[in-house]
């Protein structure tokens, strides 16, 4: 009997030590500083999750009305050209004889005009710039000494690049599979900007093309095609303005 009740007190004795210590004001501090940092990770690692979606949802909406809505892309595609405009500003790396060349500049690839300014493309968008066609791989230069503002993916357009020849005008193009450069940089007359996409014709193409009818010639191969926009400050204007259209 006595046996018996030794056991028990030790074993009460026990419980109390574990319930003790666990009461103790150091070690509940200590539990509750955890337990709290615990619950502040997972409150900020669910907000994380939700901005993610809330994020994702918003731009699927973006991306949705942009495509749908043809006034709302080119308000928010002017406002985005429009902020890189003015977000960097050229000082004396312009070239001063850019305005002396307005209206004669050379079209920064080799190719056909295909659709003018301001007109609506097959999917009733009408962008102010003009599209010109020209080879598969084709080299895209800078048609005059100027200041890149902005390279690399814009909106829908692509990779783009976007030039300032003088103060507050700018030369977007767009559509371009590679580009060169950075930017900041200032780039004299004919510095490679970068190439157009699609896979370079076989040579044996490339000489049926040239012995084929001269009058035929013209357009052939031409599958890619390069956007040209020029603005005047805050707007945009017919790049004949500047380059040689015809």
């Amino acid at each position: 009997m006595r046996g018996w009740a030794a056991r028990g007190f030790c074993a009460v004795r026990q419980n109390m030590a574990a319930i003790g210590g666990y009461l103790h004001p150091m070690t509940f501090a200590a539990t509750y500083r955890e337990e709290r940092l615990i619950a502040r990770r997972s409150r900020a690692r669910t907000a994380r999750i939700l901005g993610r979606i809330i994020g994702f949802c918003l731009t699927a909406c973006l991306v949705v009305a942009l495509r749908t809505e043809p006034q709302l892309r080119a308000m928010v595609e002017g406002m985005a050209l429009s902020v890189i405009g003015s977000s960097q500003q050229a000082e004396e790396t312009t070239d001063p004889q850019a305005d002396a060349i307005k209206g004669d500049l050379p079209l920064p690839v080799q190719g056909q005009l295909l659709r003018e300014f301001n007109v609506a493309d097959a999917a009733g968008i009408t962008r102010p710039g003009v599209i010109l066609a020209a080879r598969p791989r084709a080299m895209v230069t800078s048609p005059v000494t100027a200041t890149i503002l902005f390279r690399g993916p814009l909106l829908d357009y692509g990779n783009v690049v976007i030039l300032e020849p003088a103060a507050d005008v700018l030369f977007v193009i767009a559509g371009l599979a590679e580009v060169y450069g950075e930017a900041g940089q200032v780039i004299p007359t004919g510095s490679p900007i970068g190439l157009l996409g699609g896979e370079q014709p076989a040579v044996d193409e490339i000489l049926n093309q040239t012995n084929a009818n001269p009058t035929t010639i013209t357009g052939a191969g031409q599958s890619e095609t390069l956007y040209l926009e020029v603005r005047e400050g805050q707007s945009p204007v017919n790049p004949a303005t500047w380059f040689a259209l015809e």
